[in-house]
């Protein structure tokens, strides 16, 4: 997972709950969306038991920049039976009565229209004893006119805010790729960043529902109705926490084997202090130390049912989403609203599908244009135009939201199964032919230029840098061994056999399927059965040492992408993800990432993409669905032809 830095967790536990120079109400009070809090009623539980006397802070993300404390909303208040009380850092809490009920009275707490909110507990007694690592999360959602919340709707919820280890999972999970920790959650201040943000807060949702009676577990299927939710694995973790919250405190067997294995970078970097943060890096290092955590959970008197009864290959969370417009599913992208795309192969449709699952293409239905026929490669462009390749042959172009479309045919389409798709940062459009040759096209339909050599041969993958130089991976190459092979073409088609290995470069096998750009320029190709990638740089020369990696679980890996850290995530016909630091080192473990099952039980995968909230979607073939890997990832601009224009155009690869 992400390297991260800790701000805040090797501080005394005064300076951790208050955030360590934590945004207060004041840089808030100038904004004029500022709005007065609805009065918010909730309960605090570890387990079935009530915490007493625990401290509830309510945060929001930080939008000034990444890195950043979390901001505090509520403010001084002397009134009611929940007054205000005020810490060493000037922010201020509230404070759960015998039953761990607490209440904030309209206008205890201010946010801002839009921001996104969360409430934080440290401390309290679950009648073991007052423990200080006893943190626990449940995301509110966004801040609404009426300084209500949504997906929370504040007063109109009779049962209040139910904060327990469930709701923690589910927020550490969803904050996951902005989170350092329980109090520093932010993103930088770009409209990218504030949807990846808003997204995020909104997965929270689809795992659990906060307003819920106190003893609801995890959600089974997401409320939308077409997502299933592994109910039994955030059950599992969140009963790990609660081992530790059910006791004195950080000394205890369960709080010191919990915070010893989820510390910020898997076995090494900052130990956590309190339950929150330390589900946080559970889901930010869900490969490590698996089945020491799970152990944790107490074998009888378990809080969270129905549980795992063994321990899962990795503790990645994954939706999945069913519909029946998902036909043989192949290719996908992620557009700048954070909605994936994903083109059916016998269903000749496109599925649009939004963050939280709900399929925006219409249930069964999904888009098409009169002529299209084994859909295969898509990508998007800076518009929102989603461009797809089939086999007509024809480039289908489906504006969003599916308002228009068009068709057309250029002449240098092969019909030999056109596959990739790329755009590059002049706005036209590349399409790998699956042949010798490659097409570019602009965008307006009107074919510009058809490649000639460069080794071209079954090309499958494509993808632009920032110059607008295009790199093909081949999936077959020429002579008596069919290796696989990459070329590179100038913008102007004009194929470059120069630098230290020509282009054309020969791999150590056939089968080089997919192709991506690392935010050094370095591209990196899939080699499907030899099981391992290829990182290359610009010039064509393998990088320093083999620049072949192997491991992390990648069993003939189909797909690659990269996330705003410039993590390599690949998508694995055996039926799981892998993933690899931007050196090429596996941070996956032996058996990859299942999606918290056990075992690789994903199917055959044929696509990954990353989306703008750090989730990594992969297309399932065989199960004919499409997977969603909450806070797997760290957060990307989308669509990737964002990343190759201003203000991005630095990297191929970038944080919104």
């Amino acid at each position: 997972m992400r390297v991260r830095i800790a701000l805040s967790l090797s501080l005394p536990l005064a300076l951790l709950i208050t955030g360590c120079g934590m945004g207060t109400q004041d840089q808030l009070s100038t904004n004029p969306e500022v709005v007065a809090g609805a009065p918010l009623s909730g309960s605090l539980h570890g387990g079935r038991q009530p915490i007493v006397g625990a401290s509830i802070y309510m945060y929001a993300a930080d939008t000034t920049a990444y890195g950043h404390a979390s901001d505090s909303l509520i403010v001084s208040y002397a009134g009611g039976s929940f007054p205000s009380s005020e810490d060493g850092n000037g922010n201020y809490f509230v404070t759960t009565n015998a039953y761990g009920g607490f209440n904030l009275a309209a206008g205890e707490y201010s946010c801002t229209v839009g921001q996104q909110v969360y409430l934080y507990s440290i401390g309290g007694n679950t009648g073991a004893g007052t423990n200080s690592a006893a943190g626990l999360m449940a995301v509110l959602g966004t801040c609404g006119a009426g300084g209500t919340f949504t997906p929370y709707s504040g007063a109109s919820e009779l049962s209040g805010v139910n904060m327990t280890e469930v709701s923690t999972v589910a927020a550490a999970y969803a904050m996951a790729g902005f989170a350092i920790d329980a109090t520093d959650v932010s993103s930088s201040s770009t409209a990218l960043a504030i949807t990846g943000l808003t997204n995020a807060f909104s997965n929270a949702a689809s795992l659990y529902t906060v307003s819920s009676a106190n003893g609801t577990a995890a959600l089974s299927t997401t409320p939308n109705g077409n997502g299933t939710v592994p109910n039994e694995e955030i059950n599992s973790i969140a009963d790990i926490l609660a081992a530790c919250v059910n006791t004195t405190g950080p000394t205890s067997s369960a709080c010191s084997s919990l915070f010893s294995n989820a510390k910020s970078q898997g076995s090494a970097g900052t130990t956590p202090t309190d339950t929150a943060t330390a589900a946080i890096n559970i889901a930010h290092n869900p490969g490590n130390a698996v089945s020491t955590l799970f152990y944790i959970s107490p074998s009888t008197g378990i809080p969270w049912e129905p549980t795992l009864a063994t321990p899962p290959n990795d503790f990645t969370v994954a939706i999945t989403y069913a519909d029946t417009s998902f036909n043989y599913p192949y290719g996908i992208a992620i557009d700048a609203s954070g909605n994936a795309w994903v083109t059916n192969y016998y269903g000749a449709n496109v599925t649009e599908v939004s963050p939280t699952g709900v399929i925006l293409s219409g249930p069964g239905v999904g888009y098409t244009t009169p002529d299209m026929s084994g859909p295969y490669g898509i990508a998007i462009d800076t518009s929102g135009n989603a461009w797809i390749a089939d086999t007509a042959p024809e480039l289908a172009e489906i504006a969003p939201g599916d308002t228009s479309y068009n068709e057309y045919t250029p002449a240098g389409l092969s019909g030999n199964a056109d596959m990739g798709v790329a755009i590059d940062p002049y706005g036209n459009i590349w399409v790998a032919n699956n042949s010798t040759s490659a097409v570019e096209v602009s965008s307006s339909g009107t074919q510009l230029l058809t490649t000639s050599g460069g080794n071209m041969h079954n090309a499958i993958g494509v993808a632009s840098d920032t110059s607008g130089n295009m790199f093909f991976a081949n999936d077959v190459g020429t002579g008596s061994s069919p290796y696989g092979s990459t070329s590179k073409y100038s913008n102007s088609g004009t194929a470059d056999t120069t630098g230290t290995h020509a282009y054309g470069y020969t791999l150590d096998q056939k089968f080089t399927d997919a192709v991506a750009i690392d935010a050094s320029g370095d591209f990196w190709v899939t080699n499907l059965t030899s099981n391992s990638i290829i990182e290359l740089t610009n010039t064509g020369a393998v990088v320093s040492g083999t620049g072949i990696y192997t491991g992390g679980g990648m069993y003939h890996p189909d797909a690659i992408a990269f996330d705003g850290a410039s993590y390599a995530w690949i998508s694995n016909n055996s039926g799981c993800v892998s993933e690899f630091n931007s050196s090429g080192g596996a941070v996956s473990y032996s058996s990859g990432y299942a999606g918290g099952a056990s075992g690789t039980a994903l199917g055959s995968l044929t696509a990954i993409a990353v989306d703008g909230s750090g989730d990594v979607w992969v297309v399932n073939q065989s199960g004919g669905d499409v997977v969603e890997l909450i806070g797997a990832g760290t957060p990307v601009v989308t669509p990737i032809v964002a990343n190759l224009v201003s203000p991005y155009a630095a990297h191929a690869v970038n944080k919104p």
